[in-house]
């Protein structure tokens, strides 16, 4: 695949979770042997990514993201994102919606399959800004 065509597909996933927040589309870009490399247990097939999605949309009414960079190296394509919008409903598991707003960039990396769909991921966001943010410490609430 060009750099053009990843590029492509990897915006084109970002719209439909994002901003249609259609998931049964998206889910139809993961391969069943996708690996979401989260920090342990690590997530595999498009079912565990699709109902995380679906928990971050549930939780946030007006979540949405700013791809800042986007970069493709082989079949790897990495996003530098800002991830932002309103706890309505519990933007981490266990925790009542706080009600505030949030703002926090990310990073992305994805692998794309030959069929053009995603194969891995490995992500991190700036979580110790989004729990200031939302007045969450590691101890508890502020």
């Amino acid at each position: 695949m060009t750099p053009g065509e990843l590029e492509g597909i990897a915006r084109r996933f970002f719209e439909l979770v994002y901003i249609r927040r259609d998931l049964t589309l998206a889910s139809g870009l993961l391969a069943e042997t996708f690996v979401d490399h989260l920090p342990p247990p690590s997530i595999t097939g498009p079912v565990g990514p699709t109902a995380h999605f679906k928990a971050l949309l549930d939780a946030s009414d007006d979540l949405g993201v700013e791809i800042l960079d986007l970069v493709t190296e082989g079949r790897w394509v990495g996003i530098r994102g800002r991830y932002f919008g309103t706890d309505t409903g519990g933007i981490y598991p266990g925790m009542a919606a706080r009600g505030r707003r949030f703002d926090v960039e990310g990073i992305d990396i994805f692998a794309i399959d030959e069929s053009g769909k995603f194969a891995e991921h490995i992500g991190i966001v700036d979580m110790r800004d989004a729990m200031s943010e939302l007045g969450i410490s590691s101890s508890g609430l502020l």
